[in-house]
């Protein structure tokens, strides 16, 4: 009895420590917010926006508007593709929940590091086992980052003056980007099927931290080799259905597609042209890799700055701004909040769910 309270206080400590750096990342994601806008507007006017605005076609306005919705489907389409073929049936309703509540915290938390473990979180609520949410969320990180790298590639190979046309920053924070991402690649492929590299790095790397920090190595040791088992077991089900990557890339490829094309629909609202969804996308592409990994919340302020600078190539002085911010409100504003309500939508059910069980056990243990 005393090892279950003392399990549940610690896991509320943990619960509590969580709520409050998700709630830090939410306050410094709003500050951002309102200093982006501030800076944006000191030379320009609301007036002089509703004047270019007014203008637009509204009909691929709206085009653009659905793409955040099919960039949460794609998403759940390839989890619901791993878990079934894991063994799990899951619902697309389901899946699309867990892959909003990982774009949600992923846009509100540096480095979208906080997606993944809220997601895991909701599906071991909904009784999909531990073990294969991590296979499920650990494929998809690894897809969802070969296909940016792919194109990535591509960016670099055929629409390079794009990029280093862009000032010094962009090309800097792109090839950082690259760096990061081939990393976090490695590794994640590392976790499916070398598993024993895996660990012998982060032995050394963890030994080698500790002679600065000064803590007792083994239990440090013990949770890494804790996690290195879960993803051990993820990566022998996963390496059993080898075909299985394949459709996981082409459902990634999808998604990113999709919402990379959303500045190509804005783009032809201001009745333009000259510049096809490729070149639209690449831009889109370069940008992404760029702030993908820096510590700000939703890359905000970094991924506007970048986007202006871009935009000086492809549209006239006038509609630059314009045109950012309609491809900005309509790619990320507009995927957080949608994000924000299925994940408001699942707590409440989530946690009338577990109310209902936990007063189904109270009653069977008065019986």
């Amino acid at each position: 009895m005393e090892n279950n309270n003392h399990e549940l206080n610690v896991k509320q400590k943990i619960r509590s420590k969580n709520n409050k750096k998700y709630i830090l990342s939410f306050s410094i994601l709003i500050v951002m917010i309102v200093l982006t806008f501030y800076l944006l507007f000191r030379e320009y006017t609301f007036k002089e926006l509703r004047d270019v605005l007014k203008n637009v076609n509204m009909k691929y306005i709206l085009v653009a508007m659905t793409m955040p919705l099919f960039y949460i489907l794609f998403q759940s389409l390839s989890t619901k593709t791993i878990l079934k073929t894991l063994g799990e049936k899951t619902s697309l309703l389901h899946n699309a929940e867990y892959n909003a509540i990982d774009m949600y915290f992923s846009a509100i938390t540096p480095s979208s590091t906080g997606g993944q473990p809220m997601a895991l979180y909701y599906m071991v609520k909904d009784d999909v086992p531990s073990t294969k949410s991590i296979a499920a969320l650990l494929l998809n990180t690894a897809a969802f980052k070969v296909i940016l790298l792919g194109l990535g590639v591509f960016a670099l190979i055929f629409e390079a003056g794009l990029l280093f046309g862009s000032g010094i920053a962009l090309p800097i924070l792109f090839f950082i980007g690259i760096l990061i991402n081939v990393i976090i690649v490695l590794i994640c492929l590392g976790g499916i099927y070398h598993i024993n590299m895996i660990r012998k790095c982060g032995y050394g790397i963890l030994k080698f931290i500790n002679k600065f920090r000064k803590k007792d190595i083994n239990i440090i040791l013990e949770k890494f080799e804790l996690k290195l088992s879960e993803y051990e077991q993820c990566g022998k089900f996963i390496q059993a259905h080898k075909k299985l990557f394949i459709k996981v890339l082409f459902w990634n490829l999808c998604q990113r597609v999709s919402f990379f094309s959303i500045s190509f629909f804005i783009y032809k609202s201001f009745g333009l042209s000259g510049v096809g969804i490729i070149q639209q996308i690449v831009i889109q592409v370069m940008i992404s890799i760029s702030v993908d990994s820096l510590p700000i919340p939703g890359g905000v302020l970094i991924t506007e700055t970048l986007m202006l600078r871009a935009y000086e190539q492809i549209y006239i002085e006038e509609l630059i701004l314009p045109a950012m911010l309609l491809t900005r409100l309509t790619g990320y504003y507009l995927l957080l909040i949608i994000t924000t309500t299925i994940f408001i939508i699942k707590h409440i059910k989530t946690t009338i769910k577990g109310n209902r069980r936990n007063k189904a056990k109270e009653n069977l243990q008065e019986n």
